[in-house]
Parts: C-alpha cells; structure tokens; sequence
C-alpha cells in the first residue's frame, strides 16, 4: 500500500479513566444553538460548545429548531445565555434545522417583552456572492432584540466567499471574555476560560523539504488508481524552496471543530438521542430520463432530464412551480472501505465491527448525543450516508488527524500542511487542495493517522442532499415531476474527478438514458430517496397583466420551463390568451446552439402557440466574441425597462458567482436612464422590487 518502511507499532490504548464527577452548573445555562445547511455553522458551535464544556460551564448544544425540547427552556430562563451560529442558505431562506425556529421569532404576534430574560449573541455565516449576506443571522439579531432580549456581545458577520476564518477566529477569541464579563456581571463565579488554540511549538520535528519527501513519496491503492499525485511530487516545488522551513514557529490552523467532541462505543444497543428528520423523505420511482445535450453519454458536457413519481403517503403529492427536490446520494463505495479498515485501526476493540449498533455520547459529560440517523445506528450507516468522504478538506482538519497520528515524522507532516501561511500552506494547496483530495485517499498517505468515529462524525461535513429546482408544473404533470441536472465532472491538477451525486445519478438511471424514452428500461430501477423544498417567492405569478421576464442560462433554465407550462395553463383556463394579457419573455444562454441548447423543442413551441412572448438567446461559444444573456438585455434596454417600471417581475437562476452580478449590473444599467440616470437610485429600485417579491433570484455558488 506504499509505506515508509515498517509501520511504527502504535502506543498502547490508556485505560478508561473514571468519569468526572459533573461540573457545578452554573445558575444561568449557557446554550449554543444552530442552524446549518452544509455543516459549516453546527462545526463552529460544535468546537464552541467543547470550549465551554472544557472550562467548566455546562453547556447545552442542540439545533435551533429543537429550542422547544431543551431544557431548561432557553428563551425564557432567567439569565440564559444564548450563543446562536446560524447560516444563510438560498436567496436569505433558514437552513433546514431552523426554520420552525425562524418562523416562530418572525411572528408579529409576540409581546415586546418575550425575550426580556435571554442575553445572546450570534455569528453569522454567509456569502457575499449573494444579495442577501448574512441574512438570517442579521435577521435573528434584530427579532431578538426587538423583543427584548441583550446583546451580551456583537454579531459576527463571516464571508464564506473570502474565508469565513477571517472573523470566526478574531470572534471566537474575544467570545470568552464577554461571557465571563456577562456571567460576573449577574453574579455568576468566573469560569476558567480555555484559551484560543494558538500553537507556537510543536512537540513534532521540524519538517523540512526532505524529510516531507521521505514521509510522503508514495500512495495508497486509492490515491494510485485515480492518478493522485503524492505530496512529494505534488508539492515537489514548494519542498525544495522550504529548505527546511516549517516547524517549531509555524501559526497553525485551529483543529477541525469539534473533532473531540465525542466518544463512541461498539456493541449493544443503539443509544443517543433520538434523530429527527429535517423534512419528509419520500421514495420516488425513475419514469424517464433523457439527455438534453447532444453526444449521448460520451459528450464531455452532459446535461439529463429526469422524471420521477413520488410516492403518495398521507394524501395524493402535491407541489408547486418553483419548487425543487432534494435527491439523496451515498459515498463513493471504494472511500467506504478504506475509511472502515482505518476505523478498524483507530477502534482496536474486540467489539468493532462495522455493522455493530454504536452508543454516541458527548465525550467531556458522557451525556446521550444526537445519532442524526435512526436505528441501526453503525459506523457503517455514518460513513455511508451521514458524512460527506468526498468534500474539501481543510487545513484544520489535517491539523486535528495529526493528533490521531501515532508516527512522528507523519504527525509534523500533517502540521506542517495546516500550517496559515508559508511553505506549509502552499504544500497544501499544491497536495490537497488543487487535487481535490478524498480523505481516504489522504489516510492512505499518512498509515499511522487512525482517526476515530467520533472524529470523523464531528470533524467532517454533512452528505447533504442536493437541490434541483423542478422543471415540471401540477397543471399539466400532477403525480409526476422533473428536474435537470448537469453531470458534473472536472480536472483537478490531473486528477479526474466527478461529482458525488450527479455521477450516482447518472450511472442509475444509465438503462432509461439508453432507451431514450419515457418508460424505457426503467422496470426494476431503484427508487429515489427525495425531499420536497417549496418555492417562497420563486414561482410563477398568477396576475395574467403583470410581465414576467425570466433569465436562466444553461440548467438556470430549468424552473422556467414549469413557469411555461404554468402560463400555458393559465391561458388555458380562461379560454385562451387575453388580448390584454403582459408578455413572458425568456433570456437563455448556453456555450454551444447545436451541443447545448437545453429544452429546445419546448422553447421554439412556447414561442410558437404564444405563451412565449419573446425568446432571446446568447450562444458564448459559436462566434467570434463571448456572446451572454446579460448582452441581450443590454440589447433590450428600453422596451425591458418599460415593462419593468410598469409592474414586471424579473427572475433570475442559475450561477451567482458570476452570472447573477452582471445581469444585476444589466438591470442596474437598463434602470437608470428612468431613475434620472441615477444608477443608486436604479439600485434603490431594484432594493424595493427584492423586498415587494418582484425581483426574485435563485442563485448558488
């Protein structure tokens, strides 16, 4: 499997030490709550909340929506202290785990003073990429200041987009001392505050360009295959000009939050809190599936169509146009095997077992912990389907499996790659970032690293499932609906990676692809596990003399075709097109006309019965200049600026990095010229179309 030589034997296992008798808890509870969509927020309040457990206060960590179920109940006992982490996901929407939270602050009905017995603070995670940064945590500040409650400390505000370190670390620092101000300041005794994680030596050898190359020169049977270059060679550059820089004065990245935050034991039965579902999960039979893109399976850029049905359960399925559904998907069965056997190592007990029940407990207290998974709860469930194998690493992850790492040279290795600047942190974007690497396939560079479950479930972000906005609409398609999705694949430095649940959903459905047709090879399909999100503000109006202009390049067209055939409907139920009825537009763009022109035949004949009013097109690809939608509104301006000043909605989906700010930059430019030629006063108009629901976009990264 390519080793350095002989494997180090590892230390022998310390006894179990008696539990600590609990901590004195003090008068006011402290609670850390959350609310996380991808993992991010509930990995910061999950290293919070061992912080706090470490200086002996006694927290209680759950997720925002469980605030019912805690006890002693934290938005009404005297003198809680709440530290909320909460995410924005989508156009300003709660993650999944808060919205019941959310809807409960939201309500108007409340009196002034509900809050009056809580003190809070919030850090708020978002992206500036999207309008709306920070939004749910701007949100919950002022709701809860509005009904009463103190601020004990300032919000944080933390850009994925530039690196949410950049204030999680400066806010988690000055975090400890505002509690203690706020808990002497209400009589409570000062708690040892545990200090932020600043290394400044390491008990590891210094690492230098040579002794890197020796640790790592070779790869494991994963990293060979899928053609991993190994540290030594990734990195070789960076190696040689560290000249042995590295080591003892090095500022590491913090360890991967939370990582021992919990204990794990095999054998008996499943114990924990119970989990809760975020939402309803329904089982979905394949119907049909075909390619939207020319080339067949062997194009290098393929977009499927999809349909399912739904089961019914309490009651026939029932969706909106603008909705979309969450697909599920599983780890790559090869890191599952290899993360196992690493498991194996780390748990040298006679009762691992892969497949054995596990009891989950919070390491410092011994108290029951959240599975996040119903029975059976396993090791081989978690890795399977709680946590995602294939994700970023980061470099303070590498920084917590170095404490899992029995051999030395490996240990200041791992250091010496979570390092914040220098030789370090350019090893790790050469190695593991610009590669994409798995985990597995990292652990199998470093045999000595056998980090445990607990680690690994708390360390590690959620397998999540994945969003597609439905191209279908109940008018026309009631028990059946339809998505399109991109098959994602890319090069990272050489290594040919795809994406998790685009490729799984591929290769699934691959008999219906070769069929071509509705029904074709579907019989004994495995069905679909999927979760319906409903549309807020994204969907399509019902006012016939209101104008509706819909830009959605490449699979940001997908909901529109739904608005269609909802429009379609519409019509349809009032004996046909109204003479006074608002035009619909479409503004679509895609690389290629003859590659990847997606739904084509649906466009020309929305055009052609008139449901379509005006069907634009920008092909980047096919001429001598980079032609995009944002080109055709420009072309469009006045008659677009016309409809729009007269009531028009505009809908926007697809790429927010790039795509949503030049078509904002379009609209802005287009307005301006009927704001005085003002463009704040274009942007001001365009803030008050978001906030009246007639702006809407639904973007992602």
């Amino acid at each position: 499997t390519g080793g350095t030589g002989s494997r180090p034997s590892r230390p022998a296992a310390k006894p179990k030490a008696e539990p600590a008798p609990p901590p004195k808890k003090p008068s006011a509870p402290i609670y850390v709550g959350y609310g996380s969509q991808t993992g991010n927020a509930k990995a910061i309040a999950q290293d919070i909340f061992v912080q706090l457990t470490e200086a002996k206060m006694n927290p209680t960590i759950f997720p925002l929506d469980d605030w019912k179920k805690t006890t002693p109940a934290p938005l009404s006992t005297p003198g809680a202290l709440l530290i909320a982490v909460v995410s924005t996901t989508g156009n300003g929407d709660p993650p999944q785990n808060c919205e019941k939270f959310t809807r409960f602050v939201k309500r108007r009905s409340h009196p002034a003073d509900l809050l009056t017995d809580m003190r809070y603070t919030i850090l708020a995670l978002g992206d500036t990429n999207y309008d709306k940064f920070c939004y749910m945590g701007k949100l919950l500040d002022g709701r809860f200041s509005d009904l009463g409650a103190t601020s004990f400390y300032p919000i944080g505000c933390a850009d994925e987009g530039t690196g949410l370190e950049d204030v999680v670390d400066p806010w988690r620092d000055g975090l400890m001392p505002a509690l203690e101000l706020a808990m002497s300041s209400s009589g409570e005794a000062k708690a040892g505050a545990a200090k932020g994680d600043k290394v400044a030596k390491s008990e590891a050898p210094a690492v230098d360009g040579a002794a890197a190359a020796r640790t790592a020169s070779a790869l494991g049977p994963l990293g060979v295959s899928r053609g991993v270059k190994p540290l030594a060679t990734a990195a070789a550059a960076v190696l040689k000009a560290a000249n042995g820089a590295g080591g003892a004065d090095v500022k590491l990245h913090s360890a991967a939050p939370g990582h021992n935050m919990y204990a794990v034991e095999f054998g008996g039965e499943s114990k924990g809190v119970p989990a809760v579902a975020d939402g309803a999960t329904l089982s979905a039979a394949v119907t049909s599936a075909r390619y939207l893109t020319a080339g067949g399976a062997g194009a290098e850029r393929r977009v499927v169509h999809l349909e399912v049905e739904p089961e019914a359960t309490d009651g026939p399925f029932t969706y909106r146009v603008g909705d979309a559904i969450g697909l599920a998907c599983t780890n790559d069965p090869a890191d599952l095997d290899s993360l196992l056997a690493a498991l194996g190592r780390a748990h040298q007990s006679p009762t691992f077992s892969p497949d054995a029940p596990i009891t989950l407990t919070y390491a410092a207290t011994g108290a029951p912990a959240d599975p996040l998974l119903p029975p059976p709860f396993t090791a081989r469930r978690v890795l399977s389907t709680l946590i995602d194998l294939s994700a970023p690493l980061k470099p303070g992850l590498l920084r917590a499996l170095a404490s899992y790492t029995a051999d030395p040279t490996e240990r200041a290795a791992l250091e010496f790659l979570s390092a914040k600047k220098g030789p370090g942190r350019d090893a790790f974007v050469a190695f593991v970032a610009d590669q994409a690497l798995h985990l597995a396939e990292l652990l199998e560079c470093f045999p000595s690293c056998a980090p445990t479950l607990g680690c690994l479930a708390a360390a590690l972000p959620p397998l999540t499932a994945r969003f597609y906005s439905l191209t279908s609409c109940p008018a026309t398609s009631p028990d059946k609906v339809s998505v399109a999705f991109s098959v994602v694949e890319w090069d990272a430095a050489g290594v040919g990676r795809k994406g998790l649940c685009t490729s799984q959903l591929e290769a699934l459905v691959a008999p219906a692809l070769a069929g071509a047709g509705a029904g074709s090879n579907v019989a004994g399909m495995p069905p679909l596990s999927l979760t319906l999100k409903p549309a807020t503000d994204f969907t399509v109006p019902t006012d016939l003399n209101r104008p509706v202009i819909m830009i959605g390049p490449g699979t940001g067209v997908a909901p529109f075709m739904g608005f269609i055939d909802a429009r379609r409907a519409q019509y349809a139920a009032v004996g046909g097109k109204p003479a006074d009825a608002a035009p619909m537009r479409l503004y679509f763009g895609c690389r290629h006309e003859a590659q990847d022109w997606l739904y084509r035949e649906e466009m020309e004949a929305a055009v052609a019965d008139g449901t379509l009013d005006a069907l634009r097109t920008a092909f980047s690809r096919d001429g001598p200049l980079k032609v995009y939608v944002q080109h055709r509104l420009a072309e469009d301006a006045a008659e677009l600026a016309t409809l729009i000043t007269e009531g028009g909605c505009v809908f926007v989906c697809g790429d927010g990095m790039h795509m949503a700010k030049d078509v904002h930059a379009a609209l802005v430019d287009l307005l301006a010229p009927t704001c005085g030629g003002s463009k704040v006063l274009a942007e001001d108009f365009l803030r008050t179309m978001r906030e009246n629901e007639r702006y809407v976009q639904d973007i992602w990264s």
